[in-house]
């Protein structure tokens, strides 16, 4: 239970974790950055001053370790 704080990306790149809480009145996950100031900025294509990040991507990244930097 507690507040964690996620002060960058967190990759999982194999399979079977399991990444558990004490449920979803007890524990809270803290971002203390956005993408856009953890990778940079993600830029519309539709222009505009909004992210990309704004409705894609997050925090957490589950996928093998070769797509990490793509």
């Amino acid at each position: 239970a507690g507040t964690y704080r996620i002060d960058d990306i967190i990759r999982i790149g194999h399979s079977d974790v399991v990444v558990r809480g004490a449920g979803s009145g007890a524990t809270k996950l803290l971002a203390t950055r956005s993408l856009t100031e953890l990778i940079g900025v993600y830029g519309s294509r539709y222009g505009g001053d909004k992210s990309s990040w704004s409705w894609a991507g997050g925090l957490i990244w589950l996928c093998p370790k070769e797509r990490w930097a793509s």
